[in-house]
This record gives C-alpha cells, structure tokens and sequence, in this order.
C-alpha cells in the first residue's frame, strides 16, 4: 500500500495500521461519513469501477497512488473491504480537513493524522480560511449553511458561499467543529496576494517569420490581471498600445471604476506581453512578445493598495474576459503567500479552480508567475528547492520561472539586492543580468509539495525594459536607469510571465492561421514545452539543474530556451535524466484504438495523452538507449501519476522539431499487462503534419519497473486535436 498524502497530511495504511486502530479511526462502518478512501493494489480497470459502481459508490477523486475519494450513501464497509482488489478502505477521516498551517502545534506533528486529534486546541487566533465542500455539496443549501455558521460562530447571513467553498475568519479552536461537518473537505489558510515583481524578445526568438508569413499575436486577445493600466483610459493610451487596448475592469476599486495604474507594475508586464514602442534613447523598438495582439486588463489594486480586487473564487476572474471578449491567453504576475511562513502548503483551493476552469474551458491558455521565493538558506552556494505553491502549483496553468536578460551595463548584483537570501559565492557577487544562460537566482523552483514539476517554462526576468504608467510618480532604478521617461526597467517572474504569455498569443495566431480554429491551450502548452532547448547554466555546477525530492524517482530538472518556429520561444524546466514533457487530459478518439502487451493482468483504460518529444533517445529504465521520434504517452484515466503506455512513430514524418529526452522508470504498467482503448480514449494533439500525412506507424515502448524493455509494433489514426492536460479534475 502507499502513502497517503491529502492537505498536506499524510497517513501510511501499512506502518500505521496498529496505531491507526488503537486511535480509533478504523471505521466499523459508513454510518458517519458519506465520504470514504479506497486503495487499491492497482489502477482500477473498468470492470472494477463498475462492481465498486454497484456497491453505490460514486468516485469523486484521485488524491494519493491508487487512492480514491468516493461518495457512499450506504453504511456497509465490509462489502467494500472484501473486495480483492481493494487494499484499504475508510471513511473519509476529520483530521485530513484542517491543513497542518493552521495548527498551533509544530508542523512535522499537525502533518501525521495519528496526531490531529479533534477537541484538543483552545487557541482563539483568528484565521480567514477557505471551507471546502465535497463535489457533491450545494454551498448555498440552508442546511450547509446553518452547519457552517453553528460551527464557527459566526451568523449565517453575513456568509457569502461560492461554487464549492466559504471563505470566512474563524479562531483555531473552532476548527475541529468546522471539520466534523461531514460536507467540509478541507480547510485552509487563505494566502495573501502579491506581485511577482526589446532585449528579452531577441532572446526568445519571439517574432516568428514563417515562408515569409510574420505572426507576431494579431487576432489574439489577452488579459493582464495585474494593478491596472496606465492612466485608465482605453484611447488615451501610452504610445505603445494605440489602438489595441478593448477594455479595462476595475476588480480592485469597483466603486469608484477606477482602471489606471498608480503602481506601474501592472502597465510594465502589458508592455511585455503585445507592447509595441520605440525610443531614440533606449536604442529603438521596444516590444512585447505579442505586438499585434490586443489587450484587456483587469486591474486589481485596491483604493489603498494590495490586490482586493482578485475574486475568492477565481473563476469569477478568468470567466467575463474569457465569455465577453474573446480572450483565449489571460497572463498573472501575483501569487499567494502567508506572511511569516517559510512551509510549502499543499495543492489548495486556488490551483484547483484554476485546473477546474481550463478543464471546462480546454481552449484558454492561463500563465502565472512562479514567485520570487528562491533563496539560499543552507547557504551552500546554490537555491533551495520546493517553493512552488499556491497558484503556481497549478497543472493545468503554465507556471514561468525566470532566467536572466543580457544587460551585461547593469552591474547589480544578486548580493546587492537580497544579500540575506544570497549569502555566498557564486550567487552573492553574480551580476543579475548578464548571461541569458543563467538562471535567475530568485526565481521559485520546484517539485511542488506534491512532487509535480514546476515551473514549466523559463524566461528572462531580471533588468526587463518595459512600458511606465503615465500615473507613478517614481519608478525604480534599481534594477536599471532608463533615459526614456516612458520606460522602466524591473526585474522578477512577474516579468517573465508576460513574455511567455505573448509567445502563447503568437502559437496560437500560428495555429489559427494554419487552419487549427480552436486550438486548445494544451496545444499551445505541449508545442511551447516540446520546442525548448536546454538552457546551459552559468555555474559550476549547474544552477539549472535541481535534486529532484523524491521517494521514487531521483533525477534532475534543467531549464531550456527556444530559437524557432519549430522550437517554439519559451525556455522549459525538465528532468535531465528523466525529462518527462507532461501535457495531456480527456478527448475523445474518433474510433476504437487497442493494444495488447504480453501476459494475462488486465490493465486500466487510459484516455490521456502527452505528446513527448526525443531529440535523439528514449533512455529505458535500465539505461538502455532507444533511438527516439516525437513520442505519445498515454496515461491512466484514474490516475496523475506517469503511468501508461508510450507511442512512438517508427518513422518521423512530422516536421516538428524534437527536444526532450525521456526515461521510462515508473511509467510503464506491470509486467504482462496489456492495455484495452475503447471509444472514450482521447485523441492526441496535433503536433505539424508535413503535407498530405494522413497517417503515422507507431511503436509501443514498453517497459517494467525492473527495467526490461521490449517494443513491439502498432498503429494509431492520425492525430488530430489536442488533448487537455494530465492532473485535472477528474470527471
């Protein structure tokens, strides 16, 4: 059996188990919850959904290795207990709900369910905290509402409830009533927002010129969800934007609608995604990434500062721009924190919703800044790992870290401006902006708490030149003296994240304009990752390549940049010695696909799809090297771990260009399995058909966790549409 980890709290069914039972959580029956956890010895296969269907369970989610969260109205757990494929079965238990932040005691125990025991905190610190409700809970039903109200003390009228959560204060001590509410999922902190605060496009390759066709975003629409824009106006614009701006929200000071930039962060990062300037004194044009494009900005500065204006629910943000005006990339330079902590928090409210809105809306790209958190804290000369959450940790968004610009004049150095987080060579006295090799040192890095890659993608963050609001009165210089008053340089992911945008709004007009009418923004992510090349590093070791922290897998991350159309102009964060591209989710393929591998274990349907890519190899769990093509990873439908099946063509008739080694460790089904698609399999994505390919010849790499590898041949229709991507909400 596996670990099990939701919350940020784990529970292991085998090391546990006696303490787990003389605490008194084994359930004798469903009587009290109708929530359970199912383990399973292996993914589910379709017959074992549908027995577990008859049993009247209802499967909610995915939450730990071959651990499911399943409504149940009925009271029987020994039916489900004998089940012989089923390894652990349980209520859904009271001490997974309250993340382990939100404990006075030390982390390390609030983080073991063993010691999360209800009725034992008297603290009356006040916490604003989300309340999560299972899928199946209508916020707004008056028993829910009563329930919620009764257990935090609050009144009932004064609580406005969302699609799945209430956001509310409440002190610690009532806690452990909140989550005895059998409806409650979970409960966490509410973080705090904050800004992640020409040169950078000649590195990226941005303008694309392709037989003789130059696309640079025009017909695209893109949203900056930032502090506002320039002076408010949508006519009278800074000179870089005429006649491209369509509209303008004002989330943060809805009263008075006010929309301009008194800030200047927010107008800096529009100038980076579709600006379009030019100054003698800064050495001629100066453009965004998407200098065709159009623009809407939502501005979230409030009346005295900070970001009021960003909705608790952030479908309320991606949604007007996204119905109303046509926008299909929507770009964040912000993210969440909790002042005074240091911890990593878990996979929470804020990610989900925006997983949960690219799964229904499959065709909007989201980006967001990875944060400024990057630090030596061991102070060993190299950044620590594991600081991407909240936002950021998002799968189906892409998460932009930041490499360095080439300003090789501007001699701040890392030690200059945070030498408290930059102690020690070769960091502290490293110039901020003088290698476009070099990872910026500040920029979050990953795994996520949850052991996903993150970021996604790189681009150049420090000493950005970029577009002034024509309301701040001072900008920095900090990070660069511009001799254009209309121009400023600064320096962060919040600058990174724009660039990327842009190169999205440029992919997708490539695609449009190629005959994809609505390419999806798995697409768009999938081409983005795939066309990147690795990016080298400026020290000895690399600093872009990172431990990856990991019970089974220990390999490597290192960042990449892109030169061409075919390459297309981001830089990417993969494994170096397992450089798994994970971009996939449920389609639909046009007819039955079915493969068989040898030996009698039934294996689970699969119907997500990733698109890997293989400049030269596929490297075999034992080593073994296999001289690779683009390459098609379909995944398990129960499960977002890499686990599945691997098709490759036998014969590269794609114009695609190929970058990305992969490693087959821990993705393959066991031995002897074989693999059964049925109608509901999803289609992969299209990856640049030279003309007239109707049809490519796959082979199946398959792989066990012991390392032998075998191949052997099939075929797959031609591949047509995108899918989504892996990890979503599982549906």
């Amino acid at each position: 059996m596996a670990l099990i980890t939701i919350n940020g709290i784990s529970f292991d069914p085998i090391r546990q188990a006696q303490a787990f039972k003389a605490a008194g959580l084994e359930a004798v029956d469903a009587s009290h919850s109708d929530y359970l956890l199912v383990q399973t010895a292996a993914p589910l296969s379709s017959d074992q959904k549908a027995e577990l269907a008859q049993l009247g369970l209802v499967i909610h989610e995915y939450v730990a290795e071959n651990t499911y969260l399943y409504g149940y109205k009925g009271t029987d757990l020994a039916q489900i207990r004998n089940l012989p494929f089923v390894t652990w079965a349980n209520i859904y238990m009271q001490g997974f709900k309250v993340a382990p932040d939100l404990r006075s005691a030390p982390s390390a125990l609030s983080a073991n369910i063993l010691s999360n025991v209800p009725g034992t905190v008297s603290s009356r610190t006040p916490y604003t905290v989300d309340i999560v409700f299972h899928e199946d809970i209508d916020p707004n039903n008056d028993g829910v509402k009563s329930a919620i109200a009764a257990a935090a003390r609050v009144d009932k009228t004064s609580l406005t409830m969302g699609r799945h959560k209430v956001r509310l204060t409440v002190q610690e001590q009532y806690l452990d009533d909140l989550a005895a509410i059998d409806a409650v999922k979970m409960i966490q902190k509410v973080p705090q927002a904050r800004l992640h605060n020409n040169v950078a496009g000649q590195i990226l390759h941005a303008w694309v010129v392709e037989n003789g066709t130059t696309y640079e975003g025009e017909g695209q629409v893109i949203t900056v969800a930032d502090t506002g824009f320039d002076t408010g106006s949508t006519t009278d614009t800074h000179p870089a934007f005429t006649g491209r701006v369509r509209k303008l929200y004002s989330l943060g000071r809805s009263d008075t609608g006010l929309a301009d930039d008194p800030e200047g962060h927010g107008t800096h990062v529009c100038g980076s995604v579709l600006g379009d300037g030019f100054s003698d004194t800064m050495g001629g044009a100066i453009r965004g990434t998407a200098p065709r494009a159009t623009l809407v900005v939502q501005s979230l500065i409030g009346p005295s500062g900070g970001l009021p204006g960003i909705p608790p629910d952030l479908t309320d943000l991606f949604e007007p721009p996204y119905r109303d005006d046509g926008v299909r990339v929507h770009t964040n330079s912000w993210g969440g924190h909790i002042p005074g902590e240091t911890q990593q928090h878990p996979y929470g409210p804020q990610a989900n919703e925006i997983d949960d809105f690219v799964w229904k809306h499959p065709d909007l790209v989201i980006c967001f800044a990875a944060g400024n958190t990057g630090t030596d804290n061991n102070q060993d000369g190299s950044i620590d790992p594991a600081q991407i959450e909240f936002e950021p940790a998002a799968k189906n968004c892409i998460t932009v870290g930041a490499s360095e610009s080439q300003r090789p004049e501007i001699a701040r150095t890392y030690g200059n401006i945070r030498p408290h987080e930059f102690p020690v060579q070769p960091i502290h006295g490293d110039p901020m902006a003088d290698n476009p090799e070099g990872m910026a040192a500040f920029s979050s890095r990953g795994l996520t708490l949850e052991g996903r890659l993150k970021p996604d993608v790189v681009a150049p963050g420090t000493s950005i030149l970029s577009t002034r609001s024509r309301h701040v009165q001072h900008v920095t210089t900090v990070f660069g003296v511009s001799a254009d008053a209309a121009y400023f340089f600064d320096t962060g992911t919040s600058m990174a994240a724009p660039l990327v945008a842009g190169c999205a709004a440029v992919l997708r007009e490539t695609l449009v304009k190629n005959g994809v009418a609505t390419p999806s923004a798995a697409l768009i992510k999938a081409l983005l990752i795939n066309g990147a090349v690795e990016l080298a590093g400026q020290y000895q070791p690399s600093e872009a390549i990172l431990p990856r922290v990991s019970a089974k897998v220990s390999c490597f991350i290192r960042t990449t940049k892109i030169r061409s159309l075919s390459r297309f102009p981001v830089r990417l964060l993969v494994n170096s010695r397992a450089p798994i591209v994970i971009v996939s989710a449920p389609r639909k393929l046009e007819q039955p696909l079915k493969s068989r591998l040898p030996g009698p274990t039934p294996l689970v349907p699969c119907s997500r799809t990733t698109l890997i890519c293989s400049s030269s190899l596929l490297m075999a769990a034992n080593g073994m090297a296999i001289w690779g093509h683009p390459a098609i990873l379909i995944e398990s439908t129960t499960s977002n771990k890499f686990s599945g099946l691997i098709y490759r063509p036998a014969v590269p008739k794609l114009s695609f260009a190929p970058s990305a080694l992969l490693a087959t460790r821990n993705l393959m089904p066991a031995p002897g399995a074989s693999a059964d698609f049925p109608a509901e399999v999803n289609r992969a994505f299209q990856i640049w058909p030279k003309a007239g390919v109707q049809s490519v010849n796959y082979k199946i790499l398959w792989a066990d966790p012991t390392g032998c590898a075998t191949s052997f041949s099939s075929s797959l229709i031609w591949i047509e549409s995108c899918s989504g991507y892996l990890g979503g909400p599982l549906k």
